[in-house]
Protein backbone atom coordinates (compact mmCIF):
# COMPACT_ATOMS: atom_id res chain seq x y z
CA UNK A 1 0.00 0.00 0.00
CA UNK A 2 1.02 3.43 -0.85
CA UNK A 3 2.23 5.10 2.56
CA UNK A 4 0.84 8.18 1.72
CA UNK A 5 -2.62 6.99 0.55
CA UNK A 6 -2.58 4.90 4.06
CA UNK A 7 -2.12 7.68 6.54
CA UNK A 8 -4.77 9.77 4.53
CA UNK A 9 -7.02 6.64 4.38
CA UNK A 10 -7.08 6.97 0.27
CA UNK A 11 -7.77 4.14 -1.55
CA UNK A 12 -4.43 3.61 -4.11
CA UNK A 13 -6.01 0.95 -6.31
CA UNK A 14 -8.90 3.28 -7.42
CA UNK A 15 -6.75 6.50 -7.89
CA UNK A 16 -3.82 4.14 -9.93
CA UNK A 17 -5.21 0.95 -10.89
CA UNK A 18 -3.20 -2.07 -11.56
CA UNK A 19 -0.53 -0.26 -11.48
CA UNK A 20 2.86 -1.55 -9.04
CA UNK A 21 3.74 0.38 -6.61
CA UNK A 22 7.08 2.89 -6.86
CA UNK A 23 9.88 2.32 -4.58
CA UNK A 24 11.06 6.01 -3.56
CA UNK A 25 14.34 6.94 -1.47
CA UNK A 26 14.68 10.27 0.55
CA UNK A 27 18.19 11.25 1.52
CA UNK A 28 17.23 14.67 3.57
CA UNK A 29 15.11 12.90 6.37
CA UNK A 30 17.92 11.03 8.65
CA UNK A 31 21.00 11.70 9.28
CA UNK A 32 23.72 9.28 8.00
CA UNK A 33 20.42 6.75 6.73
CA UNK A 34 18.24 7.06 3.72
CA UNK A 35 14.34 6.22 4.16
CA UNK A 36 12.81 4.20 2.05
CA UNK A 37 8.98 4.77 1.20
CA UNK A 38 6.47 2.96 -1.30
CA UNK A 39 4.51 5.28 -3.31
CA UNK A 40 1.35 5.06 -5.74
CA UNK A 41 2.00 6.88 -9.45
CA UNK A 42 0.21 9.77 -8.30
CA UNK A 43 2.52 10.60 -5.47
CA UNK A 44 5.58 9.45 -6.91
CA UNK A 45 5.33 11.82 -9.65
CA UNK A 46 4.17 14.67 -6.82
CA UNK A 47 7.65 13.73 -5.16
CA UNK A 48 9.77 14.52 -8.42
CA UNK A 49 7.80 17.45 -8.91
CA UNK A 50 7.86 19.48 -5.69
CA UNK A 51 11.25 17.81 -3.99
CA UNK A 52 11.55 16.55 -0.59
CA UNK A 53 11.52 19.29 1.40
CA UNK A 54 8.02 20.43 -0.04
CA UNK A 55 6.61 17.39 -0.47
CA UNK A 56 7.01 16.24 3.53
CA UNK A 57 5.39 20.22 4.07
CA UNK A 58 2.66 19.30 2.21
CA UNK A 59 2.10 15.56 3.96
CA UNK A 60 3.24 16.64 7.26
CA UNK A 61 1.10 12.96 8.75
CA UNK A 62 4.37 11.18 6.30
CA UNK A 63 6.58 13.81 8.00
CA UNK A 64 5.15 12.99 11.79
CA UNK A 65 5.57 8.90 10.66
CA UNK A 66 8.63 9.08 9.69
CA UNK A 67 10.04 10.69 12.60
CA UNK A 68 8.00 8.25 14.92
CA UNK A 69 8.72 4.70 13.41
CA UNK A 70 12.68 5.05 12.02
CA UNK A 71 12.51 1.32 11.61
CA UNK A 72 9.95 1.30 9.66
CA UNK A 73 11.30 3.63 7.09
CA UNK A 74 14.99 3.04 7.74
CA UNK A 75 17.35 1.88 4.60
CA UNK A 76 20.94 1.02 5.00
CA UNK A 77 23.35 3.72 5.29
CA UNK A 78 24.20 7.39 3.67
CA UNK A 79 26.87 7.17 1.81
CA UNK A 80 28.50 11.04 1.41
CA UNK A 81 30.47 10.29 -1.73
CA UNK A 82 27.24 8.53 -3.47
CA UNK A 83 29.92 6.11 -5.14
CA UNK A 84 32.19 8.42 -7.45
Amino acid sequence: MCDVCNLDNENWKFKCGDRPLEGAKLYCVYVGKVAKLNLCRIHSIELFALGEIRFLRKYMKLAVDLNGNKKKYTFGQSSGDFGF
